[in-house]
């Protein structure tokens, strides 16, 4: 398999990996977090067959979990959220054709621009936007791309031949949930008490005393805050908290102790 390709669907990430063949497999969590699948892995256990899916080992250990074009379409029937129409478009209008035509994903010619100073005074206001709105890296250089793009009708990445984005973070993420089943079979409650217990989160409440795990200074380099979608009563959005598959070791190596 070849490096992790990022890209974005509606502000989502979305990556996917080419095989030998030159043919797609994509992220599986990426996938159930753009149709609404709250459990990727029981989805796919549940919903695909064994050839539609695959467990690929990373370079620096550990696996992460890939799906097919088939069962990236099973998926997709089988999604009641209204984001499924237009991501099966976006897959087979862009996606899939571009990567069959060339072996991997291209963006379309644009017509290079005399000068490229106005593109880039926009695409350094652009990126600042887009941090504001909490996009960081990669997901700030393709959305501010974008936005350029529409402004100027200058594609810079196209301009400078670049087709992609090799994602920075290589490593699958992972809810307390997941993290309960390695340990275990154990429950997600557990697994938040055992990341309070080693110090990577803190306990708090909201204002209807529900309890809120917050990610302590030690535990940010292991966590990941993704929006999901959704909104609190006062507008703010609702956040989960994602852990890095670098927490498996560390949380091995305490348990054994």
């Amino acid at each position: 398999m070849n490096n992790i390709i990022q890209f974005n669907f509606q502000e989502k990430e979305v990556r996917i990996i080419t095989d030998e063949k030159g043919e797609p497999w994509w992220v599986a969590k990426d996938v159930c977090d753009v149709l609404g699948y709250s459990n990727p892995s029981k989805t796919i256990a549940d919903h695909l067959d064994d050839d539609e899916r695959s467990n690929e080992m990373l370079d620096r250990g550990g696996s992460i979990l890939l799906i097919n074009e088939s069962g990236l379409y099973s998926l997709i029937l089988k999604s009641n959220k209204p984001e499924a129409k237009p991501f099966r478009k976006w897959v087979t209008s862009e996606i899939l054709p571009t990567i069959r035509k060339t072996g991997s994903y291209q963006v379309q010619e644009t017509q290079k621009p005399v000068t490229l100073v106005p593109a880039i005074k926009e695409l350094h206001a652009a990126i600042r936007i887009a941090k504001i709105f909490g996009l960081n890296k990669n997901q700030a250089l393709i959305s501010a791309n974008r936005a350029v793009r529409n402004i100027t009708g200058t594609d810079c990445m196209a301009v400078m031949q670049i087709t992609h984005l090799i994602s920075e973070d290589q490593e699958q993420h992972f809810t307390p949930s997941d993290i309960g089943k390695m340990f275990n079979g154990v429950s997600g409650q557990k697994a938040n008490q055992l990341l309070h217990d080693l110090g990577f989160q803190e306990q708090s409440r909201d204002h209807k005393n529900r309890i809120k795990w917050m990610v302590t200074e030690k535990g940010k380099p292991f966590a990941i805050l993704k929006d999901t979608g959704k909104r609190n009563g006062d507008g703010t959005p609702v956040v989960q908290t994602f852990w890095k598959e670098s927490i498996l070791t560390v949380l091995k190596e305490a348990v054994a102790r």
